[in-house]
């Protein structure tokens, strides 16, 4: 038996030494050996399902657009698909940029109105879009141009404690 052992001699971990052996015993034994390996198979199974599954928000068409020279700002677009309770998105980072923002876009007067928000909500069972024109991600301070087809790595954060990183290829506004 490995276990850690006090000072006073006895084992730290005597009685999960104990659940190991008999875990250990339970899973040879060939009367369960069948019932084991198909229940672990099966949970495999279940987690290799997707990420529908599994995650409440899931990413879909994420790009950003290429930026122009001198240019060290730009915006990343992309749709989240709420599968479980509202939640909203609350945070994307990047290492391109030196900052990265959330913006709604507003009319007001006739006059397209952009402005950050600390929060993009996202309904239960619906959608966010995030597209040229409306609500996206402002990349600000970009640390180097990004090139035509490459792809940068942002961090997204939700209210619901998730975290996503998607891969954002870098598109001109024209496709």
């Amino acid at each position: 038996r490995v276990g850690v052992v006090r000072e006073s001699g006895k084992s730290v971990m005597g009685w999960f030494d104990g659940c190991l052996e008999y875990c250990y015993i339970f899973i040879v034994s060939r009367r369960y050996r069948t019932i084991v390996l198909g229940g672990v198979v099966g949970i495999f199974a279940m987690l290799g399902c997707g990420n529908t599954v599994l995650d409440q928000v899931v990413v879909e068409d994420v790009w950003v657009r290429e930026n122009i020279a001198p240019q060290k700002m730009t915006a990343a677009y992309l749709v989240l698909r709420n599968n479980g309770a509202a939640t909203a998105l609350v945070s994307a980072k990047t290492n391109v940029a030196q900052v990265t923002e959330l913006h709604v876009v507003t009319a007001q007067e006739n006059v397209m109105r952009m402005r950050k928000v600390e929060r993009i909500p996202i309904p239960a069972g619906g959608a966010a879009t995030l597209q040229p024109g409306g609500n996206h991600l402002m990349l600000i301070g970009l640390r180097r141009d990004l090139v035509l087809g490459e792809k940068i790595d942002v961090m997204l954060g939700f209210e619901n404690g998730q975290t996503v990183a998607v891969s954002c290829v870098v598109k001109t506004i024209k496709n």
